[in-house]
């Protein structure tokens, strides 16, 4: 296949810049970026798709999203969001108590589609769903395979809900590492930690010795809200990085 466009970005370590190019693909791998012309009578019985007038650039990364909050916009909130821990409770734990499997896999299809409308094409999301977490990632998976789009996926563990639901989310995302491995190279998945003050120390060495099982890294909110910190050093007498690094969580696959 050849792309020709107006323009091609590569953001390669050159920082090439074409104009009036071409972009030679084979079996998905790019060979060649360089003169349509040349390209073009090198390899005569390829297929042409022809953006003339189009940039070509690498796609977007989203690194951070919670796909399950899309049913959000636009909705009547009737409790109070003045502060960072009512807009949890008041809104996106109140949501997120809701969601079936099949809302997950709508709103998935939903942030997906969107995404690559605007040029996202990989996307890192931070699922939760505490009455529908087994089967969540893979739910989300499959929606994003059926789009094309890259995905890597997590749960986010907390005691918010109750220990049976972190224990729910804990295996939820150990199982989700495992499964992931064996597809293909567009699916990925991390280890998903809400944050640390709704994490105890007995949580937060669950999560360390399930790991054990597995080589990834984690995905977790570091004082998205001051209070985050307040609440971090009441438990433990730590600041929330400190915390977190008592228990393995910062490794280079850490996000």
């Amino acid at each position: 296949m050849i792309i020709k466009a107006k323009t091609i970005i590569t953001n390669d370590k050159a920082n090439n810049f074409y104009e009036d190019a071409a972009i030679l693909i084979e079996e998905n791998i790019i060979k060649e970026i360089g003169d349509f012309d040349k390209i073009k009578r090198e390899n005569p019985d390829e297929e042409v798709l022809d953006f003339s007038d189009k940039l070509v650039m690498p796609g977007l990364i989203c690194a951070h999203s919670h796909a399950y909050s899309a049913y959000a916009r636009g909705m009547s909130v009737s409790k109070p969001t003045d502060n960072f821990f009512h807009v949890l409770e008041n809104l996106w734990w109140a949501l997120d108590k809701e969601l079936t499997l099949e809302d997950v896999k709508l709103n998935a299809l939903t942030t997906f589609m969107e995404s690559v409308q605007n040029g996202v094409t990989t996307i890192i999301d931070h699922h939760s769903g505490p009455n529908a977490i087994e089967g969540s990632l893979s739910t989300m998976a499959d929606a994003a395979t059926d789009l094309g789009i890259r995905a890597s996926l997590c749960y986010e563990v907390s005691d918010r809900d109750g220990m049976e639901k972190r224990d729910l989310g804990i295996a939820e995302n150990i199982n989700w590492i495992k499964e992931a491995e064996k597809r293909d190279d567009m699916i990925s998945a991390l280890f998903g930690l809400h944050a640390s003050f709704t994490l105890s120390d007995e949580t937060l060495a669950k999560c360390q010795k399930a790991m054990e099982e597995v080589d990834s890294g984690y995905h977790v909110h570091i004082a998205e809200g001051i209070e985050d910190e307040w609440e971090t050093v009441k438990m433990s007498g730590k600041r929330i990085v400190d915390r977190l690094d008592a228990y393995g969580i910062f490794n280079d696959k850490t996000l």
